[in-house]
């Protein structure tokens, strides 16, 4: 048996241009736009580049391309800066609701081997999901989860990097629908707190 990668976001294999999410064994159905929008990322070289004739490398030939790349770049944003930033608000509350999802999978697995969310806890969570941090407190990133883990009810809470903070609730039912949105601006992004407030709707945040 040989070892993948950690679980994490990954460049999509599909050819989508986001990011898609490898629970440590296989992809997963959750796609989500590269923080720095679709076109971002460029693919690595796979291998060592081969040293020109006379023993000279092509490395500066690359290191002053990247300048050039780096540079433009560079313009393009300072040229465009509010739709970047408007635009890179949209990636991450994208992330923190695929996050919120991928959370309550790997929630709804322990209810399917033991009936119950009890066993949901931060530490068995990210056994499961070993690219995600879990936690009993507020979430930072849409890379922690905030979790509240009962009977028959599991709640998560996922910051996006912009202030939101998306909450999603599974009930006692397999597969069964799940509740979505988000808090209001400002408050704790705390599983135990979402679980008694009204969440504001999210449009597109339930797939």
């Amino acid at each position: 048996m040989t070892s993948g990668p950690p679980a994490a976001w990954y460049a999509d294999p599909g050819g989508s241009g986001g990011l898609r999410y490898w629970d440590g064994t296989q992809w997963t159905r959750h796609v989500t736009p590269p923080p720095g929008g679709y076109g971002s990322i460029v693919p690595q070289p796979t291998s060592v580049v081969p040293a020109a004739r006379g023993g000279r490398k092509l490395w500066p030939l690359f290191a002053v391309i990247a300048t050039l790349f780096l540079v433009s770049v560079i313009a393009g944003i300072a040229l465009a800066a509010p739709r970047v930033v408007k635009a890179g608000g949209r990636v991450t509350d994208r992330a923190a609701q695929s996050t919120a999802h991928v959370a309550l999978d790997a929630g709804g697995r322990i209810y399917a081997l033991e009936g119950s969310y009890v066993g949901a806890t931060p530490e068995r969570l990210e056994d499961l999901e070993r690219g995600l941090s879990f936690t009993h407190g507020p979430s930072t990133d849409f890379t922690t989860v905030s979790v509240l883990s009962g009977e028959d009810r599991f709640v998560v809470a996922v910051a996006s990097l912009t202030g939101r903070c998306y909450v999603a609730v599974i009930g006692d039912e397999i597969g069964g629908p799940r509740t979505t949105g988000r808090l209001a601006e400002g408050v704790p992004c705390w599983a135990s707190y979402a679980a008694d407030q009204t969440l504001i709707p999210v449009e597109d945040f339930s797939a």
